[in-house]
């Protein structure tokens, strides 16, 4: 896959702004507990992927044995469980993944936030005791850009929506959350039907739909999208392995709408502002954000470089 590619000029007058596009291929699994042992075994699987994001991981310090870049939202410790945690989430970072990654603030408890290049990525893990409000609670907490990944385990089901079997509770509140903030479910147009957790309980099998890809992307800004659940794949885990790819292309800049200049306007910052942990956050997030596709950019040239 290519790094980064520039799609055709918009023109507005005199002043001409590249439409920028790049491909992103993202994999999600719920490990319910990753073993250090396992690591390598997993990551042999997704190869061609440039972020695995792993929830349930259990890690509660330190980080895991392989060369892959890493970013952790780490668990808790199990009372009585002689050091076992709960919870957790991991992003793993492949070595040839061709964009800028960058972890964003904790906004709740339960999701880790990434910058993918221009993309905002935010993989969530919500245990089935938590309440429906708490859910919404830590969903509304997060800032949702127009160009977002919202993706984990809801542990919430959808019925018809998915193709699942049922709808629960927190699946039927997740809908009007949904539908307000223009989000669609990757799993209903992609995968639909296809299980995402199976076990067997009581000798009968239980299946779901509960590992979720949901984006707020409209359809302009997300080509040849494909959602592969490998459901023939075992990794020790009850949740299976899903692997999204698609073709993103970033939405262009605003336009001179006066004057004819032919020159972008610029943003202007009070650099007193700057002084001060919030503003200074926002700035490094933003400048990381605006820069990435110049990077992608530059990396695409280094490693292909023109003739």
């Amino acid at each position: 896959m290519s790094p980064a590619a520039a799609t055709p000029i918009l023109h507005n007058n005199n002043y001409t702004h590249p439409v920028h596009s790049f491909n992103v291929s993202l994999s999600l699994w719920n490990a319910n507990g990753l073993k250090q042992s396992v690591v390598h075994d997993v990551l042999s699987h997704v190869l061609d992927t440039h972020v695995l994001l792993v929830t349930e991981t259990w890690l509660t310090s330190g980080s895991f044995p392989t060369n892959w870049c890493q970013f952790h939202l780490y668990g808790t410790k199990v009372s009585g469980a002689f050091g076992r945690g709960s919870g957790g989430i991991t992003a793993f970072v492949s070595p040839s993944c061709p964009h800028l990654i960058s972890q964003l603030p904790s906004y709740n408890p339960h999701t880790l936030s990434l910058k993918v290049g221009t993309l905002t990525v935010h993989c969530v893990y919500f245990p089935p005791p938590l309440s429906s409000d708490k859910v919404l609670s830590a969903l509304s907490s997060l800032p949702l850009d127009r160009d977002t990944i919202l993706c984990g385990d809801f542990n919430a089901r959808m019925g018809p929506l998915t193709g699942d079997t049922v709808a629960n509770p927190r699946g039927n509140a997740l809908r009007p959350w949904l539908d307000e903030h223009c989000f669609q479910v990757l799993n209903a147009s992609l995968a639909f039907g296809i299980h995402t957790f199976s076990t067997f309980r009581r000798q009968q099998e239980m299946s779901s739909i509960i590992d979720l890809f949901l984006t707020n992307i409209g359809d302009s800004g997300i080509k040849d999208p494909r959602l592969v659940v490998e459901s023939d794949l075992s990794l020790g885990s009850d949740h299976r392995l899903l692997l999204l790819t698609f073709e993103y292309v970033a939405p262009p800049a605003d336009l001179v709408t006066s004057g004819d200049s032919g020159m972008a306007p610029r943003r202007q910052w009070r650099l007193s502002k700057l002084a001060k942990s919030k503003p200074l956050g926002l700035f490094r997030t933003l400048f990381r954000s605006y820069i990435a596709p110049l990077v992608d950019e530059l990396q695409a040239l280094v490693i292909d470089p023109p003739g």
